[in-house]
């Protein structure tokens, strides 16, 4: 920003200035020091245009509802097999996420948070070989606790997909 660059001078001049006494002219050490002070670009117009940055890019994500499931119970391919919204304090939420298609290896990470954006648990796993689906749970002891809950799911640093529940 050029105003910036202006004002250490400036204020140099002011103060050099009021100490030189009334005749507004600056003696040779004050401005030596003055020049000193002052940036290479100190010299050019402020008219002269700023170069802009880079334009910055910003990409849409949209997020499916139905990619992240939750529930009380998975099944044996890692999938959840008894879908519910409610949910009791002592009881434990589990949520999958179907990785078919997407690279052994690849890190698949959940953010389980309130809806006053407190964040009760976060946790990374990779993409086993073979894995149709990977699951998370959350439950008491990671801080569950009653309220409106989402649980949303990157993969490879990617949202893929987000799930809402309560617990009462």
């Amino acid at each position: 920003m050029r105003v910036s660059h202006l004002l250490l001078p400036f204020m140099l001049a002011m103060a050099l200035a009021a100490c030189s006494g009334s005749s507004g002219q600056l003696n040779a050490e004050d401005a030596a020091l003055l020049e000193e002070g002052a940036p290479a670009d100190a010299g050019t117009p402020a008219s002269e245009p700023i170069p802009a940055s880079a334009p910055q890019v910003v990409q849409e994500v949209v997020l499916a509802n139905d990619t992240v499931m939750v529930g009380s119970a998975v099944g044996p391919d890692g999938a959840v097999s008894a879908t519910k919204r409610s949910y009791a304090a002592s009881d434990t939420v589990y949520a999958s996420v179907p990785v078919d298609g997407y690279a052994p290896g690849k890190e698949v990470a959940i953010y389980w948070f309130s809806s006053k954006g407190v964040s009760i648990k976060d946790e990374r796993k990779p993409i086993p070989t073979g894995a149709k689906f990977l699951n998370f749970s959350v439950g008491k002891a990671d801080g569950l606790f009653a309220g409106s809950f989402t649980a949303q799911v990157d993969i490879d640093d990617a949202p893929v997909g987000m799930a809402d529940f309560t617990v009462k």
